[in-house]
């Protein structure tokens, strides 16, 4: 089999309720390409919908390596608030703003390019905050050459791609990974409030729910993180996420 070919073979085996096949196949797949996100991913969900609960979380990883951070106060900005109102209005004001880009996941909402395009102080500090907070997020993860995360830590320098959403009322950000990526995250810069609080998760960041064409795993498995302004949720890029 080649790469693609094992790929699409996994995928057909969960839509016909074959989770076992499909977790067996997955050796093919990630042997041709260990860092293929959406095999691994894929993987996971074979192993929840098969019964295997413990291999699916040990696999996927949700409890260990989703991070909730607070990433320091950049100069030249003296308060948390203060910065985070100067980042909001750059956002707003970014140079490559589009609403609903072609292809991407956000529904009723607004996305930048690249957001380091615009080289203002509040933008290129958060870049020197994030960067440390990966970098000591990094620092605290063994080498495991058996896990698809820990096997692939950047031990020599990483690539940064940093984009902004703004997203309305009603608006979501649909399922997605990222399948270039190794480490994903998401920042809370501005919250409305009437975000969802207790029972109600409107607005909240779940991890675990699959693609449309796939089948669900058991709703006990999905993990939901409330948002808070100045909050860093970091996570492997090979989760399933959405609002």
């Amino acid at each position: 089999l080649n790469r693609t070919a094992s790929v699409v073979f996994v995928g057909l085996a969960l839509r016909l309720a074959q989770p076992q096949r499909a977790a067996a196949a997955f050796s093919a797949a990630l042997a041709l390409a260990p860092d293929d996100q959406s095999a691994i991913a894929q993987r996971g969900l074979a192993l929840d919908l098969a019964g295997e609960t413990e291999a699916a979380r040990a696999w996927l990883g949700e409890a260990r390596f989703i991070r909730v951070l607070h990433p320091s106060i950049p100069s030249p900005f003296a308060t948390s608030a203060q910065f985070n109102n100067q980042l909001a209005q750059d956002i707003r004001e970014h140079s490559r703003l589009r609403f609903e880009p072609v292809g991407l996941a956000a529904k009723g909402g607004y996305l930048t390019e690249d957001l380091l395009a615009d080289r203002t102080p509040a933008i290129t500090g958060f870049e020197r905050s994030l960067r440390a907070a990966i970098e000591a997020t990094i620092a605290t993860l063994p080498h495991d050459p058996g896990h698809p995360f820990l096997r692939a830590i950047p031990r020599h320098g990483y690539t940064l791609n940093l984009w902004a959403t703004r997203v309305a009322a009603q608006g979501v950000i649909d399922t997605h990974i990222h399948e270039e990526s190794w480490l994903s995250g998401a920042y809370y810069v501005e919250l409305p409030p009437t975000l969802g609080q207790g029972d109600d998760c409107a607005g909240w960041l779940e991890f675990g729910l699959p693609h449309r064409n796939l089948p669900a795993p058991p709703a006990h498995t999905l993990r939901r993180f409330q948002p808070e302004v100045g909050k860093l949720l970091v996570f492997p890029s090979y989760l399933y996420h959405r609002t």
